[in-house]
Formats: C-alpha cells, structure tokens, sequence
C-alpha cells in the first residue's frame, strides 16, 4: 500500500534540522523556523532567548492562514458532541477525522470552562448547532466571539442569543428562554436536551425553587439551529425535585429558576402545541444573524480594531492574576492583511508563560489588528498533521494532555 506525504517547506531562520519523515514537537528547542504545508498553512515555531532578562526562554507555537483562501475554513469541533464534556484536542481531531471523513490540518484548544464538568462558560455553536449560551445579557455583551458564516467571512463581535416558546393555539403568551444546556443556570429559563452532557441527564440545584415543563417534539432530537422552529407538545409540568431528570431524543426540558417564568410554567400547558425558536443577534450588525456556523467566546479582547486593550478594560472581566501573571495562553487572531493566527505559548520548565498585555504586545507584532483570549494554562494545544497525514500535538507533550470541552480546526473544505 502506498503511504500518502504532503509537500512540506520548512523556512530556516535559524540552523534547524527537520526529519524527512514526520513532524515531532520541537517547542523545547531553542530556534525558530516555519513549516509550509501544501494547503496553504504555516506552522511557525519561536524560541525568544532570554525573555525576561534573567535568562528565561519563551517558546511561541502558532498557525496561520489567510482568510481569502477558499479551500480553508475554521471550525468549532465539540468533545463527544455534547455540551458539557472533556477530551484532549488531539482525540476530539481525531474522532472528527475518523467519524465524519473531514480533512483537517491542524488546531488549537478552545474555550474557558468549568474544570469539574466541562461546561463551556460562554457561547458555543458548531457546525450550526448552539450548544451552550453566556448565562446573562449583560455578560454577552461584554465577552467577544469569533465567528465563521455560511460566507465563510471571519468577525470578531458581541453576539445575544435568545429563544421563544409559542403556542399553536389558545391564548397563553409566549415563554422567553435566555439559556441552552446551561447547567449553572440560576436566575434565568434555560432549554436542556439529551446532548447536555455525557448521559443526557439534567443535575437541578439542591434546594432552588424551580419548575419544569418537559416538550416532545415533533420534527428535531433536540438539537438547536438558529431560526429553526421546533414543533412539538407540552407532556408534563412539575416542580424541580432534588432527583436527575434524564432527558431523552425528541424530548426537550425547560427550567426556570428563580425569575418571572417560575409563575409563568402552568400546569394547563399539558397537551398544548407549541413551537420553540432561537435566534442570533449581532451587535455589530444591529439584526439577527443566523447564518453562524462556527462561533466561540473569549474571555477578552486582546487587541481591538488595531489597538491593544488597557488595565482599565481587564479590570472589570477578569481577575488580575488572569491577566498579568505569566501562564500558558491560547489566542486567536487577524493580521490587517488577513492572516488568521492560531497562537499558543507555553509555560514549563523551558519557557515562561506570558500576560495578557504580553501576548498583546507579540500578537500586534506580527499585524494581527484583532484578537481574543482563549483557554490557556494546562488546556494549551496545538495540533499539526505531519507529511504522513497524522495530527501531532507541537508544544509540550509531557505537560499539555488536558482534556478540553472544545477544540478549533483548520479543516480543508
């Protein structure tokens, strides 16, 4: 059988030696050098000696593309396909690969979550799909999301997303969802279906007030699009017990805890036809735009419209220790002449980690006019298929295994 090799081109910018036969992870290294794959992809390794003056080295992974180039595209490849669940980013690639034929170079880790389950802590749509939702208004117009189209256009924007329950027939208003999957969800009415987690099971607040209202539906498993209406029926209303409601395919549950739609669940919703909606609003924009496919959240702009964020703006998003103690970071930008830039630095024993306003400070100096911060300490990774097709993980392998609730591909369209 003959084994498939990609034509690689490896740029030297110091002496480096690269085998003829796979791409290993070099970060240790104390060089730099750019890999060119055939495709149109650019892995770029840099070690910055003496980074703090003490001796200190910083090893810099990233990727770049340019965003004109049709073939290429990003995507938003979710951990088990749930919503919240962890795996490496190399499993997630590769079960990507293996189960949907899809033809991917490389990748980098993807977003904040919570350590315990995997809950992604902001908004997440893959493939079309949303998956989980900021738990507040005012948080989703404070946290930017990047985002890919059906035009395959690239922006960096705050994004609102809400739902509403209608009914068919009768007189009863409309019910306002604000959340999906959320499992942290207190204050606001939230729609869980079978992809919630890894068994399908919604886990209530112990000792919240909350009532359900559980729907059958007729044309969907559950899964939201945006702009799609689900058609279905009201099959029971009841209080939230302290008990797990297991969520089934073509079923969808709807909670509220704690806010106006408590009162406004009644249990004469019982057999009543209803149909649920969500859409996208883009404050860039001023409308709805469902026309998302892939989209995912930082915590924080890193550079905007060409200008590096100050103090004043970390301040009210994250803690300090997040911004300007040096850690592993992940980053995701555009250079002014449409460069996407999947970047990483690492933070080990070779290298020292950066800060917020550093990784700022080197992304603006590579012309990336926009950019957003993503999950970084032990969840930095980054993926590279070598000349025999094969994902490798290029920063630290002994460090960086952790597993991930998503992860961000380049894929070949």
């Amino acid at each position: 059988m003959k084994i498939l090799k990609r034509s690689l081109k490896t740029a030297l910018l110091s002496i480096f030696m690269l085998s003829s036969f796979s791409l290993k992870a070099y970060s240790y290294t104390p060089y730099t050098y750019k890999v060119s794959l055939e495709e149109g992809v650019n892995f770029v390794h840099e070690t910055i000696q003496n980074y703090d003056g003490h001796g200190g080295n910083q090893e810099i992974n990233y990727l770049e593309f340019d965003k004109n180039n049709k073939n290429l595209s990003l995507f938003l490849v979710k951990a088990n396909n749930k919503t919240s669940s962890k795996e490496t980013l190399l499993n997630q690639l590769n079960h990507e690969k293996s189960t949907y034929g899809k033809k991917i170079i490389g990748g980098v880790n993807g977003e904040f979550f919570q350590m315990s389950n995997g809950q992604p802590l902001f908004t997440t749509i893959s493939n079309k799909e949303i998956f989980s939702t900021i738990d507040t208004y005012v948080d989703s117009i404070k946290r930017p999301v990047f985002y890919v189209d059906e035009l395959n256009r690239y922006e960096f924007d705050y994004l609102t997303l809400g739902g509403e329950l209608r009914f068919t027939t009768g007189s009863f208003k409309p019910l306002s969802i604000n959340g999906v999957n959320r499992s942290d969800s207190y204050n606001d009415t939230n729609l869980s279906n079978y992809k919630i987690n890894d068994e399908g099971v919604f886990y209530p607040h112990p000792g919240l007030p909350s009532r359900y209202m559980l729907v059958q539906l007729h044309n969907s498993d559950g899964s939201i699009h945006a702009g799609e209406k689900l058609y279905g029926r009201v099959i029971d209303v009841g209080e939230v017990t302290d008990e797990p409601i297991k969520i089934e395919k073509n079923h969808v549950l709807i909670t509220s805890y704690g806010d106006t739609n408590y009162d406004n669940i009644k249990y004469d919703f019982i057999g009543k036809s209803v149909y649920i909606q969500f859409d996208i609003y883009s404050h860039k924009y001023k409308r709805v735009k469902n026309d998302i496919i892939n989209a995912f959240t930082g915590n924080a702009y890193l550079i905007k419209d060409g200008s590096m964020m100050d103090s004043s703006y970390y301040k009210s998003l994250a803690e300090n220790a997040l911004v300007n103690n040096r850690h592993a970071r992940t980053a995701i930008g555009i250079t002014e002449d449409d460069k996407v830039i999947l970047f990483t630095v690492d933070d080990s024993k070779d290298s020292l980690g950066m800060t917020m306003p550093e990784i700022s400070s080197y992304l603006k100096s590579l012309g990336v006019v926009n950019a957003i911060n993503l999950d970084g300490g032990g969840s930095t990774s980054i993926a590279l298929e070598n000349n025999n097709y094969i994902l490798n993980l290029m920063n630290d392998q002994t460090k960086y295994q952790r597993k991930i609730t998503n992860g961000i591909g380049i894929i070949i369209k």
